[in-house]
């Protein structure tokens, strides 16, 4: 692990470890202006801070926009029924869909559209540019008007609750899912997306105390307690701008850009902060660990790390990525990699368990990773593709052509079946004969066509080959 020569300054030292060939790091003082883009550039001169002011102003009207067509289920994942029907003036766009989704489009253009001209005055090698405090000023004139509206293009906010309200209520979130455990009077379980009503959590038990401490304070109060929701993943999105220019002068990238591209970037204002996902809490922590484990205790950063793997365990990469850092500051050998990756492991894991024990709810959050993938949202081009592509398991297309037949009230004692595919495996066929059919027709060509006909023989139903194959497998 020679092969790689890092340079590292810290805000606190302005000295940069250097490791050598030999393994052994030495210390080499630094000038901090070099290190620093934020010192050596000037700030604005006062056309650029007249010009940075239009943005902020043009940015915010994008986000009072926002808030505007928020109150419309055009505009937002209101909740059902909409709190302000009914209302004057305000109900007024929950009523007129088209205006309010209108608002939605032209607050995201302005933003997008301010946020990239506010890059050119970030653009690392500028003479004058943008500091870091006028670049998080910014950030939180565009957030405001975001932090009163109902969750914004999604409905997980409502998810969160629920999980929470099963918590208080004694259920586990990774047995069942909300809906079939508070039913539809809960009055977060009620607002559910459909998709993940009967899903199981896939979050962590650190989440699941996050919300079960927010639904305790706000009782069943669904919009104080998506307010307050959206609250706690501020914390998430402050330790983002805390982190991102620090972060960024480690690995030796531009701060003031860093914090540009990261925090500023509108898919944090959609996303985390209009749209309150959990993941601003695992981001914020993945990256403030980082930064701590790296300039001060190593320990205090892998339990903040390991915290927003107890969110969402995606955070759990940032695990291994520190310990390759750690082993090269080290020396890059091979038993440094070992020696920090047991100081690392041993930290996440007790401090994972702790808050496992904790939450009371075991390790079901294991089987529950793979709840998402059961989700099916034309959103993500890898599922279309798939569902486009028709039924791709033999034995649920069997199966769910028996449940259609019969939930349409057909008897299935006696009816045939048709295939435009051969059946590789008698499993199919088995739950067909197990409902009642009395006959198969499909194309056969299968290697195991044999052990097909014998499920047929001995279950007495009839089995047609057609020989013409539809389809090449």
């Amino acid at each position: 692990m020679h092969f790689y020569t890092a340079a590292v300054t810290t805000d606190r030292t302005a000295a940069s470890t250097v490791a050598q060939p030999s393994g052994r790091p030495t210390s080499q003082h630094s000038d901090p202006s070099a290190a620093d883009p934020d010192i050596t550039a000037e700030p604005l001169n006062a056309l650029e801070r007249r010009q940075l002011s239009r943005l902020r102003r043009w940015g915010t009207v994008g986000s009072l926009l926002l808030m505007v067509g928020s109150a419309s289920s055009y505009g937002a994942a209101t909740p059902i029924p909409n709190p302000v029907d009914g209302l004057r003036i305000v109900g007024l766009l929950s009523r007129v869909g088209p205006p309010a989704l209108a608002c939605s489009y032209a607050g995201i253009g302005l933003i997008v559209m301010c946020w990239v001209l506010i890059g050119r005055l970030a653009a690392p090698g500028r003479i004058r540019r943008l500091s870091r405090s006028q670049l998080s000023h910014t950030l939180a004139m565009w957030a405001v008007p975001l932090l009163v509206t109902p969750s914004l293009f999604s409905r997980d906010v409502y998810s969160y609750l629920a999980i929470g309200s099963m918590m208080n209520n004694g259920f586990n979130p990774y047995e069942a899912g909300p809906y079939d455990t508070l039913g539809d009077a809960d009055p977060f379980a009620h607002q559910v997306d459909v998709r993940w009503q009967h899903t199981p959590s896939p979050y962590g038990p650190v989440y699941l105390l996050i919300a079960q401490a927010v639904v305790r304070v706000t009782g069943e109060n669904l919009i104080v307690a998506t307010l307050l929701q959206r609250l706690v993943e501020l914390v998430g999105v402050a330790m983002i701008v805390w982190a991102l220019p620090r972060l960024a002068r480690i690995c030796g990238f531009d701060p003031v850009a860093a914090l540009w591209l990261g925090a500023l970037n509108p898919l944090v204002l959609f996303h985390l902060i209009g749209g309150g996902h959990n993941e601003a809490l695992m981001l914020g922590a993945m990256l403030a660990g980082m930064v701590i484990a790296w300039e001060r205790s190593l320990v205090a950063g892998v339990v903040v790390i390991t915290l927003g793997v107890g969110v969402k365990a995606t955070a759990g990469m940032a695990l291994a990525f520190l310990v390759i850092m750690l082993a090269l500051r080290a020396g890059g050998r091979w038993r440094d990699l070992f020696r920090c990756g047991l100081q690392v492991g041993a930290v996440a894991v007790v401090t994972f368990a702790a808050f496992t024990a904790i939450a009371g709810v075991g390790f079901g959050w294991v089987a529950a990773l793979g709840a998402p993938g059961s989700v099916r949202s034309f959103l993500s081009g890898s599922t279309s593709l798939g569902v486009g592509a028709g039924q791709m398991s033999r034995v649920d297309a069997v199966r769910i052509a028996v449940e259609k037949a019969r939930e349409h009230g057909h008897s299935l004692e006696g009816a045939v079946l048709a295939s435009d595919a051969f059946f590789p495996f008698a499993d199919g066929p088995a739950i067909a004969l197990e409902a009642g059919i009395g006959a198969i027709i499909q194309p056969g060509g299968s290697k195991r066509d044999d052990e097909v006909v014998a499920a047929c023989d001995e279950a007495g139903a009839a089995m047609v080959f057609t020989g013409r194959r539809h389809f090449r497998h």
